[in-house]
């Protein structure tokens, strides 16, 4: 019987490792530029969330999936670039302030929002999936 058991786990092992394999491998990641971007966005927009902005009621609130995207960001900043915690944070806010002033200068920055906000959500499948935040009711 111990034989039997053993020689199943075995095969149902075996059977199991090419899905294994698929649920491991890591999703194509987007260009690093494009998530530091979307973290931006995040943020400026939970940040407008916190302040109340009756516009940006219009979005799934940002707070705590917009955490979750920043520090993987962070985290991958850092490991790409090569760079310390200051150093990433330095090129967050650097690309940042280029994607904002982009946004604002347009004839229609809220316009500019909503357009991100459609482009970046998707992101979340790829960079914090257990974070996607939820539409509102």
């Amino acid at each position: 019987m111990t034989q039997r058991l053993t020689a199943f786990f075995a095969l149902a092992g075996l059977a199991l490792q090419p899905a294994l394999a698929l649920a491991a491998s890591p999703a194509a990641k987007p260009e690093l530029d494009r998530q530091v971007e979307c973290t931006v966005v995040f943020a400026m927009v939970a940040g407008m969330q916190d302040n109340k902005a009756p516009e940006f009621e219009r979005y799934p609130l940002m707070d705590k999936p917009g955490e979750v995207f920043f520090s993987r960001t962070l985290v991958r900043i850092q490991a790409e670039r090569g760079v310390s915690q200051d150093g990433a944070m330095d090129y967050l806010r650097d690309v940042g302030a280029k994607i904002i002033d982009k946004m604002m200068q347009g004839e229609d920055p809220m316009a500019a929002v909503d357009e991100q906000m459609e482009s970046c959500l998707p992101l979340f499948e790829t960079v914090a999936p257990e974070a996607a935040p939820k539409a509102r009711d």
